[in-house]
């Protein structure tokens, strides 16, 4: 009777080897798919703000003026999913709030009652005869937190906490560029067009030159 000699397992050896080719597998896998899905992202965020622009330019062809972003004693509305209720109801310019994929927690503000900040896109519009300072010179501007997850204060002009503003020269660095790695930081901002200097001197600015 033959016995089972010619039968025999993997050696230690082996085991590593396959375990070693598996970890460098997934090495190369893991962060490639972590960009596809950040690029996914930011392509949904991008589509989003497109469609806000198309609805912000629709009310205002019928209302003559951008939905307002604050309260009417002058307080700004919070959570930012707020602002959008101009273009959802009664007329729907957009069919719901669009809610901002990087957008994963809550940015609070301890002196607007405890409500949330930032919980989607940041919207910020300008009246037609107003000087809002935070659409620096545009009739608005819509911001997404981007890769970083962050909303900066501002749409991506200054730090995002508003304490510690950079040089002059690195605000376009605030601006989400791809180019500096598809997972960096920055926000991705869409802005209306530009509206002329008006009396209190506020002046336009595009996105890439911005002071504090």
């Amino acid at each position: 009777m033959k016995g089972r000699a010619g039968l025999h397992g993997f050696t230690l050896i082996e085991l590593l080897i396959v375990v070693a080719i598996i970890a460098i597998l997934a090495a190369i896998a893991v962060p490639n798919f972590l960009e596809a899905q950040a690029r996914a992202k930011v392509a949904h965020e991008k589509h989003d703000l497109r469609t806000i622009d198309v609805a912000l330019e629709a009310y205002c062809l019928d209302n003559n003026e951008y939905p307002p972003w604050t309260e009417r004693l002058g307080g700004r509305i919070h959570p930012c999913s707020w602002r959008f209720a101009w273009l959802t109801t009664p007329i729907a310019y957009i069919n719901s709030v669009p809610w901002d994929p990087f957008a994963k927690y809550k940015q609070w503000d301890e002196t607007d009652a405890g409500r949330p900040n930032w919980d989607t896109y940041d919207l910020v519009t300008r009246k037609a005869q107003s000087d809002d300072q935070w659409t620096h010179g545009h009739a608005w501007r819509c911001s997404a937190f981007g890769p970083d997850y962050v909303n900066q204060y501002g749409g991506g002009r200054t730090s995002w906490d508003g304490i510690n503003p950079p040089a002059f020269g690195q605000f376009p660095n605030f601006i989400y560029d791809p180019t500096n790695g598809t997972v960096s930081w920055g926000d991705i901002v869409r802005v209306g067009h530009r509206v002329p200097i008006t009396a209190s001197g506020i002046r336009y600015y595009p996105i890439e030159q911005l002071p504090w």
